[in-house]
């Protein structure tokens, strides 16, 4: 579970801006967001109380980079679906969609097809 970013706040911001493309671009369920903006909102979250209960990879390769994870934030808890697209070496585009779910809900499904399979 994680509660709260590195605690050295600069340290962290530094990270995430050097991710970035010059291109950036995150796409969210209602808004666009850019650069510096998406350094704002990720600490806005962590700073309203963003816990990541558990998170799973699902796939990686050179330009991409998908995962889900359950957060909880304000007292509901999100089933999240992440995906990164990468030029250059850096995040590129972002998108970022979620479901609400109940405390019930305890885990991510694994992958179920590898890339290997994919290809065939």
């Amino acid at each position: 579970m994680i509660k709260t970013r590195d605690k050295d706040k600069e340290k962290f911001n530094e990270l995430i801006k050097n991710s970035l493309h010059d291109e950036y671009m995150y796409v969210r369920e209602t808004a666009l967001v850019v650069g510096d903006e998406m350094i704002d909102h990720v600490n806005n979250l962590f700073d309203e109380g963003l816990i990541i209960e558990d998170i799973k990879l699902l796939y990686e390769d050179e330009d991409t980079f998908l995962w889900k994870d359950i957060i909880r934030i304000d007292g509901k808890r999100f089933l999240t679906t992440n995906v990164q697209f990468w030029k250059d070496g850096k995040n590129w585009r972002e998108m970022v969609g979620g479901k609400e779910v109940s405390d019930e809900f305890t885990s991510i499904k694994p992958l179920l097809v590898s890339r290997a399979q994919m290809i065939r």
